[in-house]
């Protein structure tokens, strides 16, 4: 499913805005499957690594995978980030935030120094893609899933204009 964005128009019309959502509701369920994933690994193979015996290694490893997928799920529900990107006449706005910060970076004219589409294949479904930007600190940015290579290369088209590239 492609998210639903504005139709981008040239520099001049309206400025765009993009956001990937990581809303409370989704990092709400991400925390609890996370946590229910290490309990429940513990709490089934817990008796195979204690007393340690010869199948506690097999279990070990089992263990360790199931702690590393909830853990991976707990820690992005507790610090992931929302990113907001909004493309204006004459200035890019990228806001981060999540629930422990939040951080503004406002670019100029000159400060992207190359924009390029990236495509991101999936395994089922259309491709998605996405506008790259380089900035001249050296950072590099991804705005997010614009859908289909249209809305990108025109978005792309109206960085380039306003830097200058």
């Amino acid at each position: 499913m492609t998210p639903p964005h504005h139709d981008i128009g040239p520099a001049g019309t309206e400025p765009v805005r993009l956001s990937s959502t990581f809303g409370p509701v989704i990092r709400t369920a991400f925390g609890l499957i996370g946590a229910g994933i290490i309990f429940l690994v513990f709490h089934e193979l817990g008796r195979g690594l204690w007393p340690i015996n010869l199948t506690t290694p097999f279990f070990a490893v089992i263990v360790w995978g199931g702690c590393f997928v909830g853990g991976s799920m707990l820690i992005s529900a507790l610090v992931g980030d929302e990113m907001i990107v909004t493309v204006g006449d004459k200035t890019i706005e990228i806001e981060r935030k999540s629930p422990w910060r939040r951080s503004i970076k406002v670019l100029s004219p000159g400060d992207v120094i190359a924009v390029s589409v990236r495509e991101h294949e999936w395994s089922e479904g259309a491709p998605t893609y996405r506008v790259a930007l380089t900035l001249l600190s050296g950072e590099q940015f991804e705005c997010p899933d614009m859908g289909v290579r249209v809305r990108a290369e025109t978005l792309e088209a109206r960085i380039r204009k306003m830097n200058g590239l």
